[in-house]
């Protein structure tokens, strides 16, 4: 084994035990008496987007069962570190939360100078939605499905390029990699500037999300070729699965949303909010705005939360180890 392969097998062995001995924090809390006054949920990304959109949604569904105000702070900025950071240096008490995508929990990974540890300053309370990604082409592109693209990137190695936004879809290289597809692949700083390219014939495939690209097809302006996590999605019934389209449950991507306390929250005051959060998934008009912007719900325990974490981050050092770079 190669030094770097130690180190990221190190560093995903860290990612548990400091989640393990996080969970198992007994400190006295007053989880029966929460909430006693308003909760502050930090969403680390600017107004106006889907994912805070996402939490605005969340928020007011959650409120209602709390019986508490649930109040908004945008702090954007940093990879998500500002915001989850002014939640990991938070109280423990749990009126201070951070609604955030799933790279916080491996960004320690890739910012050597975080002033905090995700894994260790802050708690996971539970999964909340997500989704996977569409990959569309244009009208134009000589495939029809993913048979059909596979075939023609394997005879046109490096002259098909792929949009890629953050170090997101990047989790796909290896992948990509294992089907024998040479892309080129082309970065870009925000889905909108991607899904222009895509549009303008800049690149060939991009995975946009499934509501905005549902619109475009529909309007004939994209063609939808697989839908990149295990399961189909409800906006494409028909559509098949990565999985499904490549044979293999490997070939699979998707991002998610969590709910964070700060580091040592109480396990009855987490289990206080987790079940909170479950609650408010239930609620049919959450459940069917989230819906409405492409996203599905997911809800679940804290431990499984705990777990996609360490997946996610044990699937990052290894590309880390085989040098790819996620920014």
């Amino acid at each position: 084994m190669n030094r770097s392969m130690i180190v990221a097998c190190r560093a995903v062995a860290a990612v548990g035990i400091l989640l393990a001995s996080t969970s198992m924090v007994f400190s006295q809390s007053r989880a029966a008496d929460y909430p006693s006054r308003p909760v502050r949920l930090v969403l680390p990304f600017p107004p106006g987007g889907t994912t805070d959109s996402a939490g605005r949604m969340y928020a007011n569904a959650l409120q209602g069962v709390l019986k508490q105000s649930v109040v908004i702070e945008n702090k954007p900025g940093g990879n998500l570190i500002i915001g989850a950071g002014d939640v990991a240096r938070s109280a423990p008490d749990g009126y201070s939360l951070l609604f955030s995508t799933h790279s916080i929990g491996y960004e320690n990974l890739l910012t050597t100078d975080m002033p905090f540890n995700p894994q260790r300053d802050l708690t996971p309370v539970g999964v909340i939605a997500g989704s996977g990604v569409v990959f569309a082409v244009l009208p134009s592109f000589p495939a029809k499905n993913w048979a059909e693209f596979m075939t023609y990137v394997k005879a046109n190695p490096g002259k098909v390029n792929q949009a890629r936004v953050g170090p997101g879809l990047i989790e796909l290289a290896d992948m990509w990699s294992g089907l024998g597809l040479d892309m080129t692949d082309v970065p870009y700083k925000g889905g909108a500037a991607a899904l222009t390219a895509l549009l303008s014939g800049e690149v060939q495939i991009y995975g946009h999300s499934p509501a905005e690209t549902a619109k475009l097809v529909e309007q004939g302006k994209l063609r939808a070729l697989a839908y990149s996590d295990r399961m189909r999605h409800p906006l494409f019934s028909a559509l098949q699965s990565l999985p499904e389209a490549t044979g293999s449950s490997r070939y699979a991507y998707r991002y998610w949303i969590g709910l964070w306390g700060p580091g040592s929250m109480p396990v009855d005051l987490v289990a206080r909010v987790n079940t909170a959060s479950n609650d408010a998934l239930k609620l049919p008009e959450l459940r069917e705005r989230l819906g409405g912007l492409g996203i599905q719900v997911f809800g679940g325990t804290p431990d499984e939360m705990r777990q996609e974490i360490v997946a996610n981050a044990k699937r990052v050092a290894e590309l880390l180890a085989k040098g790819y770079t996620l920014r």
